[in-house]
């Protein structure tokens, strides 16, 4: 009895503690949830004019011209306790000057630091996308929520730990993307903003003690330009394409924080369809009635493209003759030979009329532009970073990933080029074909003053040659590269990726008939869309490393197409005049040994001479398989 009475004031007391900590719970917890729960509601659902109802608009009026700025970052619902975490929000308020209406259903980003060292310096710059939540209604301010919330909380909390609670957000810049698809750099952000306290029922005190102050932050702005590079000594139609982005840094940077040590950029990689380049005028005007639709099943075609040619002896019913077929082809299901992979869609076509030089066959990477741009307006559908996905084909170079990359790559990284082997001999490469040898290049130059004399000394063909920069570009980038160092900044080349680059003759010719000729090209090749710089790191000559944001507005790397050297302007006429000049060379020879002693005289001791080594060798071969049956 007495340990069952003892049993039961014990249960009592638990009893009792549950119900007081239940009580104590319900009467503190509840409202401050109850009461968070309604600052949230109204936080995330109030109009902007309600959140900016403190800010004089005619501080910020309408400017063609202008450009977008953070007006406003608020933090809100910071708090240790963890019932709190989801509701935790990082708000940006944007003034858009211009008007332009934002396409909020596109990616939108700000730059902001990601990550920080003991000593709170950035180490991490990122792109964090923006949910758009309000605007007002001339579009002249945005209302968007930055990134991943539960990301961002955990990044504060840990710069909180060790800075008094004190929580720090670095913004670099700001992307947006307007509804006509272009994207806009947002300048004068580079603010740090700091957060401290909390907001009322965040923390242990009955009111608000939440405080937020904002000062610069040091960044680097960066204009970006792009060329590229290509080998043009192509193995089964495919060269190396070194794609490069250059632009300058100030050199205080360099005398404050050291070498650049490594760049971090993001972009969107994808492949092109095959693009179609017609040097005549009838294909190419029937052709452009077929432009994005499927030929697959079409009854009345006319025309067909024919490309991958290779000369093959092949059955035919007049017997083994060796002709020039073709792998790889457009045309109608029904009409497509045995061995040819065939292709019905072309989504690709450019004209070059009166071509005569590999130059008059080049389509620039502007037209290019121009013609996604066309196309994309014509055709909609699905996209791909504000171009039609039909221009583009389902993979990538192996080894490469399609779609979005992010890299950051060190100036002691070296990307392979394939390159002819100088060392092979003629004899060698007669029989054996060309060997490649493949070249280390720098993924990181970085000029100095130093340089600016040796560059002055070059042609652009040098510079071209010595920095991989193609012909077309390298009068231009030599040149800024000369005016950037007198200006006090050092020109820097980023070779961030190689790819491949793929061009074969074609044949644009009536169904039924062929004459041989190469009367255009197909080509394709790698786009880098909305290519960003993230960051730079310097090293100073102790080691040390300092990260430092980047505001640089995103840029399409769409470069030019163009035949392979060898290609064939005369077709068919060109071969007769080949024959034309063997006979003419033939005959020449045969009247110089007839009429001019001398030379009939070497003449006749080569063909002697040549005569008596396949003798030889005919008569040990000869020898070779008779000794059996001599034993």
């Amino acid at each position: 009895m007495k340990v069952k009475a003892i049993f039961n004031k014990m249960l009592w007391v638990i009893l009792t503690v549950f119900f007081a900590l239940s009580f104590c719970i319900s009467s503190v917890v509840t409202p401050v949830q109850a009461a968070q729960d309604q600052q949230i509601q109204d936080y995330r659902e109030t109009s902007i004019l309600q959140d900016l109802s403190d800010v004089p608009i005619a501080l910020y009026p309408q400017n063609p011209v202008g450009q977008p700025l953070v007006i406003r970052a608020q933090e809100y619902c910071y708090s240790e306790a963890a019932f709190f975490a989801e509701y935790y929000a990082l708000i940006i308020y944007i003034y858009n000057p211009t008007q332009r209406e934002l396409n909020v259903e596109e990616r939108n980003y700000i730059n902001m630091a990601t990550k920080y060292d003991a000593n709170g310096n950035p180490t991490v710059y990122s792109t964090v996308d923006l949910k758009y939540l309000d605007k007002t209604g001339n579009n002249r301010f945005y209302k968007f929520e930055v990134g991943k919330s539960s990301d961002l909380l955990t990044m504060a909390t840990e710069y909180a730990l060790t800075h008094n609670g004190q929580r720090r957000y670095d913004f670099a810049d700001v992307n947006l993307v307007s509804q006509d698809g272009q994207t806009i750099k947002s300048v004068g952000v580079s603010r740090t903003y700091y957060f401290s306290g909390y907001a009322k029922g965040c923390g242990t005190a009955a009111e608000s003690t939440l405080q937020a102050q904002s000062e610069g932050l040091e960044t680097i702005s960066l204009s970006l330009n792009h060329t590229n590079y290509r080998t043009l000594e192509f193995q089964n139609d495919v060269c190396d394409e070194l794609n490069t982005v250059y632009f300058s840094i100030p050199e205080n940077y360099f005398n404050q924080y050291g070498v650049l040590q490594k760049i971090k950029a993001e972009w969107y990689e994808y492949k092109t369809d095959y693009i179609y380049v017609a040097t005549h005028e009838n294909p190419y005007n029937y052709l452009l009635n077929y432009i994005g639709k499927d030929i697959a099943n079409e009854d009345d075609f006319d025309y067909h493209v024919d490309w991958e040619g290779k000369w093959d002896a092949v059955q035919t019913p007049e017997g083994g003759v060796t002709v020039k077929r073709y792998y790889k082809s457009y045309m109608p299901n029904e009409n497509v030979p045995y061995y040819a992979t065939n292709y019905t869609q072309m989504d690709w076509l450019f004209f070059r009329k009166n071509a005569e030089s590999l130059d008059d066959l080049k389509v620039s990477g502007q037209e290019i532009k121009s013609y996604m741009v066309d196309y994309t307006a014509k055709y909609g559908g699905n996209k791909y970073n504000g171009y039609s996905a039909e221009l583009f084909c389902d993979s990538v170079d192996e080894g490469r990933k399609r779609g979005y990359n992010l890299a950051e790559i060190t100036a002691d990284y070296k990307e392979n080029l394939s390159f002819p082997d100088k060392s092979q001999s003629a004899w060698n490469k007669f029989w054996r074909g060309t060997k490649f040898k493949d070249e280390p290049i720098e993924s990181i130059i970085t000029f100095t003053t130093a340089d600016l004399a040796t560059i002055q000394a070059m042609d652009y063909k040098a510079f071209g040659e010595k920095y991989y920069v193609n012909e077309t570009d390298a009068a231009t980038v030599r040149n800024y590269c000369i005016n950037e160092l007198k200006a006090g900044r050092r020109p820097t080349l980023f070779r961030f990726a190689k790819t491949d680059y793929y061009a074969s003759n074609a044949t644009f010719d009536r169904l039924g008939l062929f004459n041989g000729s190469s009367d255009g090209y197909v080509a394709q090749e790698t786009m880098f869309l909305d290519f960003k710089i993230i960051s730079l790191t310097f090293r100073d000559e102790l080691g040390a490393e300092t990260v430092i944001g980047v505001c640089s507005s995103p840029l399409d790397i769409i470069n030019g197409v163009e035949p392979q050297p060898e290609y064939d302007f005369g077709g068919l006429f060109r071969d007769i005049g080949k024959i034309i000049m063997v006979l003419f060379i033939a005959v020449a020879i045969a009247l110089l040994i007839a009429f001019v002693p001398p030379i009939g005289m070497v003449f006749s001791a080569i063909f002697n001479g040549i005569w008596w080594l396949f003798s030889m060798l005919f008569k040990i071969i000869w020898w070779i398989i008779a000794f059996p049956f001599n034993v």
